[in-house]
């Protein structure tokens, strides 16, 4: 099966996301990406009805943040804040999955990479 490929290939340690934060709003001088954290695999790996099917990371806007910032910040254009776009197709996953699986590891994997691009985080 699919799934016992990945959990053969994403072992423990695995480091599954990569969190950036920016340091002032777009726009500005100041505001750079910077990486401030990973979401790494602490046990091996497991499907779950929970984490298959229910998994959410929540995004909360600035809006209320922005009475602590510095006045600068607060008065930098709004129109450059990122957004996410659920219309947009590209940030959107895919929710099939292939009827046959390639028995080949690297066709596999290759199939897999396809399938799980576009992600907006």
């Amino acid at each position: 099966m699919w799934y016992d490929q990945l959990k053969s290939e994403i072992t423990t340690g695995t480091t599954l996301f990569n969190v950036n934060a920016l340091t002032a709003p777009p726009g500005l001088s100041e505001s750079r990406l910077v990486k401030i954290g990973t979401i790494e695999l602490l046990t091996p790996l497991y499907t779950s009805v929970a984490g298959d099917n229910r998994l959410f990371f929540e995004h909360e806007g600035t809006g209320n943040d922005r009475d602590f910032w510095p006045s600068t910040w607060r008065r930098a254009d709004r129109t450059n804040d990122p957004r996410f776009d659920q219309d947009d197709e590209d940030n959107l996953w895919g929710t099939s999955v292939p009827n046959i699986w390639p028995t080949n590891d690297d066709e596999a994997k290759q199939v897999y990479t396809q399938i799980a691009t576009g992600c907006p985080f």
